[in-house]
């Protein structure tokens, strides 16, 4: 029998976004934070998860959080940007590799962040 992955949130995976995205979702193998509860996490086939990208000409939005490579050596780029607005729930079948996971203080200013997209107060 094979072993049960372990996924926590605040794990940070690469995922192979490339089936069913249109227009500007995010696409392609890319590393992504798991943000669902552990709970899911372990009782549920699918997870939620914001993506991360690279990419520096992205526009700021109040809804993006960054990381960086001092912090985190799994990384490939200096500076990697929590896409918040992005996020999706995604079958674990998506998963690659575990890279690493994140600390609890970026995991919950990642929580805070993402508020940007669900409460009009902050508009």
């Amino acid at each position: 029998m094979a072993k049960k992955r372990e996924i926590k949130q605040g794990d940070i995976f690469m995922v192979d976004l490339s089936f069913g995205s249109i227009d500007h979702e995010q696409r392609g193998l890319r590393p992504c934070v798991v943000m669902s509860t552990d709970i899911r996490n372990e009782n549920s086939s699918n997870i939620f998860i914001f993506p991360i990208t690279h990419s520096t000409n992205k526009k700021y939005q109040p809804c993006h959080y960054k990381l960086y490579k001092e912090d985190y050596s799994f990384f490939t780029y200096r500076e990697n940007t929590v896409l918040c607005e992005e996020g999706r729930s995604i079958s674990k079948s998506r998963l690659e590799r575990k890279l690493g996971s994140i600390t609890n203080e970026d995991l919950y200013k990642i929580l805070e962040v993402k508020e940007y997209i669900f409460v009009e107060k902050y508009i």
